[in-house]
């Protein structure tokens, strides 16, 4: 009894029943877009926030060696390092020579450039990355910790903002 007049309600306004549903299929396809576009924008908003890093730069005086020992004992097991890759001081001189094309050791006679280790976080959160800063400080024998904090709050501040602009659009 339903489906029947149901059939008929249809045959009858047939076409307000098709725009009807063009309309529903419309609406469903712009949300959808609407939402990939936002999820995809966060997404890349994440992705730029993690591949931001901490550098942590030994004392000059420190030997590459003891360095990588130092970063392997007390730095990869602090809580909060997704990734941690190791410059020695003598890597270090071959890639500044390579980008700048000056060979600093013949001007000076030695290797003025500190090994470093450059940290990717799990969570790449200003505050995580202000916690990493001071622990990294702590450790025997880094001399200078540097971050883009600046720039992990800007980009954080404008996820966040994307966020509330696709909930309140959405």
């Amino acid at each position: 009894m339903i489906i029947k007049e149901a059939y008929r309600t249809i045959t009858r306004t047939f076409g307000i029943w098709t725009m009807s549903v063009f309309t529903f299929a419309i609406a469903l396809g712009v949300a959808g877009l609407f939402l990939l576009l936002a999820w995809q924008a966060h997404s890349s908003m994440q992705r730029l926030r993690s591949s931001l890093s901490i550098e942590a730069f030994f004392d000059p005086a420190t030997a590459s060696e003891n360095a990588s020992g130092i970063a392997e004992r007390e730095i990869k097991p602090l809580d909060g390092v997704a990734t941690m890759t190791f410059v020695s001081k003598e890597q270090a001189l071959i890639d500044y020579a390579t980008s700048s094309g000056e060979d600093i050791s013949s001007v000076l006679g030695m290797n003025p450039l500190p090994a470093s280790v450059s940290i990717h976080l799990r969570d790449p959160s200003v505050a995580s990355a202000k916690a990493m800063m001071e622990k990294l400080r702590a450790v025997r024998g880094i001399a200078n910790v540097q971050s883009d904090l600046g720039l992990l709050s800007a980009m954080s501040e404008r996820a966040r903002s994307l966020d509330v602009i696709a909930v309140l659009l959405g």
